[in-house]
């Protein structure tokens, strides 16, 4: 019914109560329909629903832009509203076209295209004239008019776009203009609508699966929610001029938080740091004075279940899986769930709490304060703001990271980019157990099989090194004398040449324009990757000119290009770009991969 808001200044104050505000997503008359709708035994008149609002629950304005809205809704929206502007579509929520195109909107198998009865099911197309008989109209069911397929329309969409400035190649994302042939952009639309269903379902999903665990909690189960806030900037009561527009000011790192104990109340906390780095070791050093709290106030705690949003360089990457399957078991706790709420849709309690500790930073510099650096910031808030904050050095974060690297090269999880949630027991470390969605059907301590649970388990020759002695509350540990620093996570410019390079979740933001190997039909297909989503790879494909006795040989189409969509789990292997076969004659425009990745490659597929 309504979205959280995340800034410091997004406020509303009433009676001296200051509350953070909450923007409906719809029109109070639409809200008062769904609440009837849901609790048909309420009698509720509609003036009478609309005095109940709660006052930091607000209309939007137009000072309330959205900044962080899902590439996957906003494109499809943006295409809605085009059809709809041309008559050829009632105007509908992307929620919405993806319930009326499945058999049931609470299946896993139908909105994630396993069906067997709705899986080629699109949005139904009405092409006569309506009668009483026509079941589309008169169910008014989302569906597409008559329109001409020839016909040339322009509209917007949310794009990732490379360019070289000064030899660099620089990835940006804009939103761009495109036309295209009705008949094209109508195909277009239907298989985004079918890329959504997953989405949406995920979305809905996670969501109800967290109400569920917080229900569902006793008092030897937590739950924590935790995320980034935007880096606080430091500053000054008073400065001169080359210091208010120099780039001199320190950040500010705020790594926000929401833990629950059973069925009491929520408590807030906050680690600061004057280290930026936030990649899966400097997490677990800005945790640790959390779980070291959380043992020592309640030791009866032995299952934790963890919340968060999926970004591939943080949370869900490899590194961070390790870590959870071993170090995490050095606090005493025995069971622990890492859930990931769906990509853009993971706004929660987590971002109140940076937005109201940068409020409190402000107020305390235009009172006079000075903030130069995270410590100063760190001591003036720990005893005015209600919330639990602790203090990490940089030197701590960089021990992490140290510790971290001499692990060596961890193993790619399969099927990184789709799970969202992973299960880890102290029966078993270095194992853990995924799958695409979260389900708590056995309650807060026991991991039911539900959707098609898979098992991963990290070598026994990867272990962290011993760690030092820490605070038990505050972590201010002196500065290494040299920082260690972090492992690059961008892409590769040598890739292998004798073994397949598959993917890694920390490199989605760095893939575009290189090539690689995907399977489609179960055969392999060298392409140029075009797009990265949060969920999938928009590939340009080969086609294959092959025999019987050269399986390795390709041709770039040139009248109509085969682009698609494909999952993360069908890119096969990264590949250097495909080598012409001849500089002129009839094999000018023909391509092989290097043979000895193709030799790999077709192994993969014996």
């Amino acid at each position: 019914m309504s979205r959280t808001t995340a800034g410091k200044k997004e406020t509303v104050t009433k009676h001296k109560c200051k509350m953070q505000k909450r923007i409906l997503v719809d029109t109070l008359l639409n809200t008062h329909l769904k609440f009837l709708s849901e609790h048909p035994q309420y009698s509720v008149s509609y003036s009478m629903f609309c005095s109940m609002r709660p006052f930091w629950v607000v209309p939007p304005t137009e000072r309330d832009r959205q900044t962080c809205l899902c590439k996957t809704h906003e494109n499809l929206q943006l295409i809605i509203d085009k059809l709809a502007e041309l008559r050829i579509l009632s105007s509908v929520t992307v929620d919405r076209l993806c319930d009326a195109r499945v058999c049931d909107a609470r299946n896993k198998d139908c909105m994630y295209g396993k069906c067997s009865v709705c899986v080629h099911r699109e949005v139904p197309r009405c092409d006569h004239n309506c009668t009483d008989e026509c079941l589309i109209c008169t169910n008014q069911l989302p569906h597409l008019r008559r329109f001409d397929q020839q016909e040339t329309v322009s509209f917007y969409s949310w794009k990732t776009q490379v360019d070289m400035i000064q030899g660099k190649k620089c990835i940006s994302v804009v939103k761009s203009l495109e036309t295209k042939c009705l008949g094209d952009l109508v195909d277009h639309f239907q298989s985004l609508v079918s890329k959504a269903c997953r989405h949406v379902f995920n979305v809905r999903h996670q969501y109800l699966q967290y109400r569920n665990l917080r229900s569902k909690l006793d008092g030897t189960s937590c739950l924590i929610h935790i995320d980034f806030s935007e880096n606080y900037l430091c500053r000054y009561h008073t400065e001169i001029q080359s210091a208010h527009f120099g780039a001199l000011h320190k950040q500010t790192t705020l790594h926000t938080g929401v833990f629950c104990v059973g069925q009491n109340d929520p408590v807030t906390f906050c680690t600061i740091s004057d280290s930026r780095l936030h990649e899966p070791a400097a997490i677990w050093a800005y945790m640790e004075p959390v779980f070291q709290h959380l043992r020592n106030v309640f030791p009866e705690v032995v299952n934790v279940h963890m919340f968060s949003d999926g970004p591939t360089t943080q949370y869900r990457q490899r590194k961070n899986f390790f870590l959870f399957c071993t170090k995490f078991f050095d606090y005493g706790f025995e069971n622990g769930n890492w859930n990931y709420f769906e990509a853009s849709h993971g706004k929660g309690a987590a971002d109140g709490v940076g937005g109201v500790l940068k409020r409190t930073a402000d107020r305390l510099v235009k009172q006079g304060t000075d903030l130069p650096n995270a410590l100063v910031v760190y001591e003036h808030l720990v005893n005015i703001a209600n919330v639990e904050l602790y203090f990490v050095n940089e030197g701590a974060v960089s021990n992490a990271v140290s510790k971290l690297n001499q692990v060596g090269d961890l193993p790619t999880v399969p099927g990184t980019m789709s799970l969202h949630q992973i299960h880890v027991n102290s029966r078993n470390p270095g194992k853990l157990f995924y799958r695409d969605v979260s389900c708590f059907c056995l309650g807060v301590s026991s991991f039911c099989s539900c959707f098609e649970v898979n098992c991963f388990q990290f070598p026994q020759c990867a272990e962290l090194p011993a760690c030092g002695e820490t605070s038990d509350t505050v972590l201010c540990a002196q500065p290494s004398e040299t920082a260690v620093p972090t492992q690059q996570t961008g892409p590769k410019e040598n890739l292998c040449v004798d073994k397949i390079f598959p993917i890694e979740s920390a490199d989605v933001n760095n893939l575009i324009e290189q090539h690689c190997v995907v399977r489609y039909n179960n055969k392999p297909y060298p392409g140029r990757i075009l797009e990265v989503d949060e969920t999938d790879v928009k590939v340009a494909c080969m086609h294959s000119v092959s025999n019987r006795y050269d399986s390795n040989r390709f041709y770039w189409p040139q009248t109509v290009t085969d682009e698609c969509f494909y999952t993360f789990d069908d890119v096969i292997t990264l590949i250097p770009e495909p080598e012409r076969l001849a500089d002129h004659g009839r094999a000018y425009k023909h391509f092989r991969v290097l043979p000895s990745i193709w030799a790999e490659v077709e192994k993969f597929f014996e």
